[in-house]
């Protein structure tokens, strides 16, 4: 049995012959990526250092690498009272690095457990730009921790987001779209609240026991398939 993690993944497999297909998605930790942690003190002092006049912050958490298109940040440069926050490494990060007006943008290197934690419920929009993803894992951590995400209408993220639900789904086809779905949200703190809430409540379902429960179906579903030789 081969398993994708989304209906657009399994279709690209059977749609080259790939057979035995089934879909199995991916969990996330619901405790540690959490809206609570938005009113901890660490969080406070991350907006603090990296937004010190009370901007609004735009995010990302991913590799810096050239499929995931973090140069299209430079369409969100300029947006009032924001700050962009870059959380992850990379090949791309000195590219990347000279690519933006001198501190426009902060390239905070690469985090995890509780740093990470933080770097999300510090966020108050979450963009994703890559338009191949199979998956996107980082949507599922914004979302468990009430953050609103704006992700391409492509990929992967068809599929996690109910666009105007629980974030928003850019033409990927327009080169404005992205910038006018993070205005929308960074002018509107209660769309901001609604959709972030919306996300928490989309991943619900979606805890490590829960999708390991579905892998365990699985694997009973293909040693059922499986034919033994009979017993002499």
């Amino acid at each position: 049995m081969t398993l994708a993690p989304t209906p657009i993944a399994h279709d690209a497999l059977a749609n080259l012959g790939v057979t035995n297909l089934a879909v199995w998605g991916r969990g996330v930790d619901l405790d540690g990526f959490h809206p609570n942690n938005r009113f901890a003190n660490d969080t406070i002092a991350f907006r603090q250092k990296h937004a010190p006049n009370g901007e609004q912050i735009i995010g990302y958490v991913g590799r810096l690498a050239a499929e995931k298109q973090v140069d299209r940040f430079r369409e969100l440069v300029g947006i009032p009272n924001t700050r962009i926050v870059l959380i992850g490494d990379g090949p791309e990060r000195a590219r990347l690095q000279t690519m933006f007006p001198a501190g426009s943008v902060m390239f905070l290197g690469s985090r995890n457990g509780r740093e990470l934690q933080i770097a999300y419920a510090a966020m108050d929009v979450f963009v994703h730009f890559g338009v191949e993803e199979t998956f996107g894992q980082t949507i599922q951590e914004a979302q468990a921790a009430g953050v609103p995400v704006v992700a391409p209408r492509s990929g992967g993220p068809i599929h996690l987001i109910d666009s105007e639900v629980d974030g928003i789904l850019f033409d990927v086809n327009s080169t404005d779209s992205p910038r006018i779905a993070v205005q929308h949200l960074i002018d509107d703190a209660g769309l901001r609240s609604r959709m972030g809430e919306a996300g928490r409540r989309r991943v619900l379902g979606k805890s490590w026991e829960a999708v390991n429960d579905e892998l365990t179906h699985h694997y009973d579903v293909a040693r059922a398939r499986v034919t033994r030789p009979a017993l002499a």
